[in-house]
């Protein structure tokens, strides 16, 4: 994906469109079987079914996560000196929620990790860092797959290119985007929307929301909490006061005077 300002123009050739970004597929059932792909229109990648406008599109057919849940870890090895590693986290996380509320993928953060991304390698394991990507690119995905399933998905945030990353808007709209390709979107022409192949938003547009949702349905409701029951409050129960007994007073006799003879 390339850097850009917002509201990049829509592509509106009829001749193939190009992009800077590529992605890499990795067969987790024959290691060997790794392919590097452009985006093309609707219909897959290298399809000669190029029409004048297309919405969104899946990555090398349509591949999705069964059950449909992502577990990540990040590794801040090569981050950026100026970023903190709880923030961008806490990005990645903002991130991953915006696509759980557009449509039914879950996302669950397991940690830091030490583990590298090494192009070509399936692991199991879903890791999110830092690598230098050539030219303008801003942000890598790899996706492993067995037959229609996806079994990982790792993604570099470019390094090489301070300046840019450094952005926040380019940081949060590189996050989102590459989520995207991890759960199985291609590239559109529509703008603005996350995911065009040039940075154009960081928030999901309608585009984005009907992709995820071609592939995972709408997004499950939360449960309407069920309130805790609030105990009545019994009252504490005040003795009637017993009054202290006064004793009667008992009148001191006065002894009858006896006359003196």
């Amino acid at each position: 994906m390339s850097a850009s300002s917002i509201g990049a123009p829509p592509i509106e050739s009829e001749a193939a469109p190009t992009f800077d970004e590529q992605m890499t597929w990795v067969d987790a059932d024959d290691p060997s079987r790794v392919t590097r792909l452009s985006f093309g229109p609707r219909g897959g990648e290298g399809s000669s079914d190029f029409q004048r406008f297309y919405s969104y599109l899946f990555t090398s057919g349509k591949k999705t996560w069964s059950p449909a849940v992502i577990r990540w870890s990040y590794n801040p090895n090569g981050q950026l000196p100026s970023l903190n590693s709880n923030a961008v986290v806490n990005e990645i996380i903002a991130a991953t929620k915006q696509w759980e509320a557009a449509c039914g993928i879950r996302f669950e953060y397991q940690g830091m990790t030490s583990r590298a991304v090494t192009p070509g390698l399936c692991d199991g394991v879903n890791v999110i860092t830092w690598g230098a990507l050539p030219g303008s690119t801003v942000g890598w995905a790899q996706n492993c797959y067995s037959g229609t399933r996806l079994t990982e998905v790792d993604i570099l945030l470019d390094n090489e290119s301070p300046t840019q990353l450094a952005q926040n808007f380019l940081l949060k709209a590189t996050i989102v985007h590459e989520l995207g390709h991890g759960l199985g979107l291609g590239h559109t022409n529509v703008t603005p929307a996350v995911m065009t192949s040039v940075l154009s938003t960081d928030t999901l547009r309608s585009d984005d929301i009907q992709g995820c949702q071609s592939l995972y349905g709408r997004a499950q409701s939360s449960p309407t909490p069920v309130p805790t029951p609030v105990p009545t409050p019994v009252p504490t129960p005040v003795p009637t006061p017993v009054p202290t007994p006064v004793p009667t007073p008992v009148p001191t006799p006065v002894p009858t005077p006896v006359p003196t003879p």
